[in-house]
């Protein structure tokens, strides 16, 4: 059974890199939405048309790539096969 999820917090990252059944995550970026939504109210409030619909893009968060995404650095020990201990908060 494969597994995808959804947010690609560190927990999942963290067992991405471990290579059990969740092969993959989504990762949304909040940053993004936040700057989008915020650019389309200043839009509709200066009266100018907004769109019905606006896609905003996620990515998705496999072995290859999850190095890449918050919080991932520590769990490189993981991948390392090096046991440290992770701190509580990633």
């Amino acid at each position: 059974m494969i597994v995808v999820g959804y947010d690609a917090t560190p927990h999942a990252c963290e067992e991405i890199m471990r290579g059990g059944a969740l092969r993959g995550e989504i990762a949304q970026f909040p940053a993004r939405l936040g700057h989008t939504v915020v650019g389309l109210w200043a839009d509709y409030r200066r009266g100018s048309a907004v769109p019905p619909r606006v896609e905003i893009p996620v990515e998705l968060v496999t072995s290859e790539n999850v190095e890449r995404f918050t919080g991932a650095e520590p769990l490189l020990e993981i991948r390392r096969n090096c046991p440290a201990p992770l701190p509580d908060v990633i």
